[in-house]
């Protein structure tokens, strides 16, 4: 059953039992709230009219009750009783004058006996003698010079009845058409609420079945809009996580064939030498020595290469840690140009240190991971520079510093700067092998300097000279 039905249908069973509860409780409640007014007015009346019977003449006195009874029963439709203190039936305006005298003795009737009593009293029963609901409402009270003892008037309750009656219909048909009103304010409540309930469910059904590109506009500040809120913004992380997981599956992809090429090229020529060699290539001295030489080579390589693969996992995966402190930058590049003066020398190349003539540079980062990224940037100017000079630089400014790596060397072709960080990518892919490069010494850079919240950047015009730098935070 749909949400709106259910709320329609609940909504009118409460309304409905409540009309009956008040249909019931303002029936009882009303009944005895006219019948206790219509006994008082009565008992006004009774009491007004005692006042004036000393005024009737006394020559035919009780024909003259009869009349006065019958004129106020015509003007009030109320009936009217006179009674003598022995319970004798003086006038009756609902029994003919004629006939007056066969009445029963009244005196044992409840309102009397309670008039009696206390002065005035009331009651509900069936007449005795014109066998009808009434209310009775009786006075003690002795008119002067008259044998009327006792007044009593009775209302026929079908009045009262009929006074309820209207009330209870009044009731019930305002009842029925606030139950309408409510059914169809209800309809339409349900149907602002379900709307965007459904508007959800196809969304989510959506999603469900692979589509994360469609959102509600049924949004707003309510319980349900913020639920929509929340659904887009649930859509938005699904679809981007997705589109990052299709992302890291590519790159997983291409990452696993580029580590396997790449691990199978020295592999390969490992295992061709050392097949030349068992196949008689050990007893030529010349032959054995050069292939046992490029066997090394390519085993430093496939070593290099595995040591580059765990530390840019651990880069990733976290497990390799940033321990940040500050320490004097300016010893940091000190330290590597000491350390790579004679490998510079080796290749005469012109190794420069260019930094400003202070004594210190305080700067916050981890030092060893900001020596192997810069260990990284020189060796490759080492690798790819054939002639020229190599600077390693640091430009010292309010709040950071720059840290630069500069050589003569080719130059990298502007469409490839913003690829040369990416694993495995290289510009030259044969000299790259040929001078023992894994294609990863820059994806590491990149990892290392991100997390100082920093970025490695490049300038080449692309045929002499490359210069890598990146700041720092003092």
């Amino acid at each position: 059953m749909q949400i709106r039905r259910k709320l329609s249908l609940t909504f009118s069973a409460i309304i409905l039992g409540g009309l009956i509860l008040l249909v019931g409780v303002l029936t009882y409640l009303t009944h005895d709230y006219l019948v206790d007014l219509h006994s008082e007015n009565l008992r006004k009346e009774a009491s007004a009219l005692a006042k004036v019977l000393g005024y009737l003449p006394e020559p035919h006195f009780r024909s003259s009750l009869d009349s006065l009874a019958a004129t106020l029963k015509n003007e009030l439709r109320i009936r009217v009783s006179f009674i003598s203190a022995d319970g004798i039936v003086l006038a009756d305006s609902d029994v003919d004058f004629a006939s007056i005298d066969t009445v029963e003795n009244h005196l044992q009737r409840p309102e009397l006996q309670e008039a009696r009593n206390i002065g005035w009293g009331s009651a509900r029963r069936i007449s005795n003698t014109v066998h009808e609901p009434f209310l009775y409402v009786a006075i003690h009270e002795l008119a002067p010079s008259t044998p009327v003892a006792f007044v009593r008037l009775a209302m026929p309750m079908r009045i009262v009845e009929g006074t309820v009656q209207d009330l209870r219909v009044l009731i019930i048909v305002g009842g029925l058409f606030i139950l309408a009103i409510t059914v169809v304010a209800t309809w339409i409540f349900a149907h602002r609420i379900t709307t965007p309930l459904q508007d959800y469910m196809r969304i989510l059904r959506a999603i469900e079945n692979g589509d994360y590109s469609m959102r509600t506009r049924c949004i707003g500040s309510d319980e349900i809009g913020r639920l929509g809120a929340h659904i887009n913004e649930t859509a938005d992380k699904i679809e981007h996580e997705f589109k990052r997981m299709h992302q890291l599956e590519r790159v997983r992809t291409e990452f696993i064939g580029n580590t396997s090429h790449e691990l199978k090229t020295p592999i390969a020529s490992i295992k061709g030498y050392l097949e030349t060699l068992l196949s008689g290539g050990l007893e030529d001295k010349e032959v054995n020595k050069k292939f046992l030489e490029r066997a090394r080579f390519n085993a430093d390589r496939l070593q290099l290469l595995v040591n580059d693969l765990i530390q840019i996992a651990r880069i990733e995966s976290g497990e390799m840690r940033m321990s940040f402190r500050y320490f004097d930058g300016l010893q940091l590049l000190r330290e590597l140009h000491w350390e790579f003066q004679n490998q510079f020398a080796g290749k005469r190349l012109d190794f420069r240190l260019d930094i400003p003539e202070t004594r210190e540079i305080k700067v916050r980062g981890d030092k060893d991971r900001l020596k192997q990224a810069l260990t990284n940037l020189l060796t490759n100017a080492l690798k790819y520079t054939d002639e020229g000079l190599v600077t390693l630089g640091l430009r010292d400014s309010r709040h950071t510093v720059t840290i630069f790596v500069e050589d003569t060397g080719p130059g990298i072709p502007r469409e490839f700067h913003s690829r040369i960080f990416e694993r495995f990518f290289r510009v030259d892919r044969d000299r790259s092998r040929a001078v023992g490069g894994t294609g990863l010494g820059l994806a590491i850079v990149k990892h290392i300097l991100s997390a100082h919240d920093t970025q490695i950047h490049v300038e080449s015009d692309g045929h002499t000279g490359s210069k890598f730098w990146f700041r720092l935070h003092k």
